[in-house]
């Protein structure tokens, strides 16, 4: 399979008998085990959402490297959970954890687990931070009417915070989104000036939320102004960096992220700019009680005892909403035995220079537009006609990335930056190569002139 990726389209439409097929009834009795991979093979194989191919930096979705797939297969079948008692799961889980707290240069003696990915991450940090404003009465009494708490965001924040907050009954209605500048990074003027007019209104801020590589752009906000504004009006400070933690690990982007290990919480994917497969993700908190306070039930069923598997005194249950976890860890841990650290670097600072070279080829081409670059690893850019309007442009963009996407030959995504449609690459594909990127503008050259005659020869007519 993976061999051959190059040779494959990076995405193809799934046919109406394919689609025809996933609305079988139940099966009875089944199709037998070399049936079911028959249909593995035929129905599901061939139509992937393609994010292994080389080609592929759509959004930001991890490519998946072999050997962590191999470890999850394993971390099936052994078929361990991941909640507290003692087993190899929950040492791998807490190596794995000190191995991205030594990544990051955050504080060992602080807390943390893994998740699903960084919309639970948020929903644990944001917890914790909702706990450490209003104190314990928040777990018996929930917020009332009268607790008006207020998260701070930029206007670039990724939309799983607009999801936290409501699941946790702060309420979007007080998500307060701060103006960024020109680059993208939140305004740190602005956002003083929001905590203190709140607080002179009588309500309770309970958490900045720094980026560390917006969805949109890759933008880094100004974590030493955060840290500064946090600590002076004594507000918790957690950074959104999905994708952007690894930055830490290359020379062009480390100065941005030196006291990155200085927030209250950080959350962050490792099946992003990591490569691992889905799902692993982590959270972690400066603070070693917050989680156990936030989180923490007594049960019978679940008390320690002074001898055998429920003696372990540490349980990922009380650190979390989630119960039952699968062995995530053991992917990472796998991959990083085999590997090292150095692998990773490697690869994360060879996206970051791609990148780069694509921002180059879009300048040196007088038919694109380059809007963004970004901190990290993603480019922003659109086709351009100088004689074209903004609405005109905008279309001729939309339908050159339709052209392209359902190609096969590269699939960017897309997102809207101030008013102007752009076609956005994100490169956190370990698989990528230079030369891929030259095809992406070669392609892309070609759909343009296409399509700007077959528009000069409508309008002519």
């Amino acid at each position: 399979m993976w061999r051959t990726l190059d040779e494959s389209p990076v995405w193809r439409t799934v046919p109406q008998t394919i689609r025809t097929a996933f609305e079988a009834p139940l099966p009875e009795r089944g199709y037998g085990l070399e049936g079911a991979l028959h249909k593995l093979r035929h129905d599901v194989l061939p139509f992937p959402r393609g994010n292994v191919h080389p080609r592929f930096w759509g959004w930001v979705n991890g490519s998946g490297i072999p050997a962590a797939a191999l470890a999850d297969f394993v971390a099936g079948a052994v078929n361990s959970t991941v909640t507290s008692s003692e087993s190899s799961a929950m040492y791998v889980e807490r190596q794995v954890l000190a191995w991205i707290k030594e990544i990051l240069g955050w504080e060992t003696c602080g807390d943390g687990l893994l998740t699903s990915g960084c919309s639970m991450g948020h929903i644990i940090a944001l917890a914790a931070a909702r706990r450490a404003a209003y104190g314990a009465r928040v777990r018996d009494l929930g917020m009332g009417p009268q607790d008006r708490g207020r998260v701070y965001v930029s206007s670039e924040a990724h939309l799983s915070l607009e999801k936290a907050v409501e699941l946790l009954g702060i309420g979007s209605a007080n998500l307060v989104r701060v103006e960024v500048d020109e680059d993208k990074r939140i305004r740190c003027d602005c956002l003083r000036d929001a905590i203190i007019s709140d607080r002179e209104k009588g309500m309770v801020p309970i958490c900045v939320v720094g980026n560390i590589g917006t969805v949109n752009t890759g933008a880094i906000d100004d974590i030493d102004g955060l840290l500064s504004i946090s600590r002076n009006l004594g507000v918790w400070l957690h950074l959104d960096a999905a994708f952007g933690a690894f930055g830490r690990l290359i020379s062009p982007v480390q100065d941005k992220l030196v006291n990155l290990g200085k927030a209250d919480s950080i959350a962050l994917d490792l099946h992003k700019w990591f490569y691992m497969p889905f799902d692993v993700s982590c959270i972690l908190t400066r603070d070693p009680e917050i989680l156990l306070s936030t989180f923490e039930v007594k049960s019978g069923y679940m008390s320690p005892l002074p001898a055998g598997p429920a003696s372990f005194p540490h349980s990922f249950g009380d650190r979390g909403v989630e119960q039952t976890r699968s062995m995530r860890a053991l992917k990472v841990w796998f991959a990083l035995t085999a590997y090292g650290v150095e692998a990773f670097r490697k690869s994360i600072t060879k996206n970051y220079f791609e990148a780069s070279f694509l921002a180059r080829l879009i300048k040196r081409n007088p038919g694109f537009e380059l809007l963004s670059r970004g901190d990290l690893n993603i480019v922003c850019f659109r086709l351009f006609d100088g004689s074209m309007s903004e609405s005109e442009i905008n279309q001729l963009n939309i339908r050159a990335l339709t052209v392209l996407q359902l190609s096969g030959k590269a699939l960017p995504s897309h997102t809207w930056l101030d008013g102007k449609f752009a076609i956005r690459v994100a490169i956190n594909n370990h698989r990528t190569k230079f030369y891929d990127i030259e095809i992406l503008v070669r392609e892309l050259v070609e759909i343009r002139t296409k399509i700007l005659s077959e528009f000069q020869a409508s309008s002519g007519a």
